[in-house]
């Protein structure tokens, strides 16, 4: 009976110090503190404290300068200086020619008619026409002299039908008297001057001539 009392001790024996032994190699193992695990909460709050203090050091950095200089500062803009640049000055087509004169009598010349004689001197049409006993509906061929009544009112309108001194491009068929009953208040005479030719000039088809 003391045999197996003394082998039931021992076994209690070897089993205590067998936990001691475990338990000093499991402390031995384990380190002295163990932080707290990290949360998610607590990860995201470090790394915006991280991210604003960088960019806090950025900041600061820009505003004292590299190295801990000066702050730079940014130039002001040039101020630019405009400058009104002159336009392009356009040659004008008009040219010196002499003043129209009032004749006393005018034979019309093909593609003339009466109208066209007032607006050139400045005549009432209708005066001129009653002064010669014509009618609005006359037949007015080349050839017919008009008398100019020399105290008759104005003509009743504007006397000029297109805007000149310009160029012209000539048709076919004209000549310096019907051209210048196109325009109204310039004369065959004003137009052969202003291109440097006579009275009987014959108008190039096509080409440009110059209306004072």
């Amino acid at each position: 009976m003391k045999v197996e009392k003394n082998m039931g001790k021992k076994r209690i024996i070897l089993l205590v110090t067998f936990m001691l032994v475990a338990l000093l190699a499991a402390s031995c193992n384990r380190p002295l503190s163990e932080a707290p695990a990290a949360t998610a909460t607590s990860i995201d709050n470090q790394m915006s404290e991280i991210f604003n203090m960088g960019l806090t050091e950025t900041a600061e950095a820009a505003l004292d300068g590299a190295g801990g200089g000066e702050a730079e500062t940014t130039p002001e803009p040039t101020a630019v200086v405009v400058t009104n640049t002159p336009e392009p000055t356009v040659e004008s087509t008009a040219v010196e020619v002499d003043e129209i004169e009032v004749p006393g009598s005018y034979t019309l010349h093909k593609g003339e008619h009466p109208f066209c004689i007032a607006r050139r001197f400045d005549v009432n049409a209708v005066t001129l026409l009653n002064y010669n006993g014509l009618g609005l509906n006359g037949v007015f061929p080349a050839g017919l002299e008009l008398r100019i009544p020399s105290d008759a009112p104005p003509f009743a309108g504007d006397r000029s039908l297109l805007n000149h001194p310009t160029t012209y491009r000539v048709q076919a068929g004209d000549t310096l008297y019907s051209v210048a009953c196109e325009f109204g208040d310039v004369s065959p005479e004003q137009i052969a001057q202003a291109n440097g030719k006579g009275i009987n000039w014959t108008l190039p088809a096509g080409e440009n001539i110059q209306i004072p």
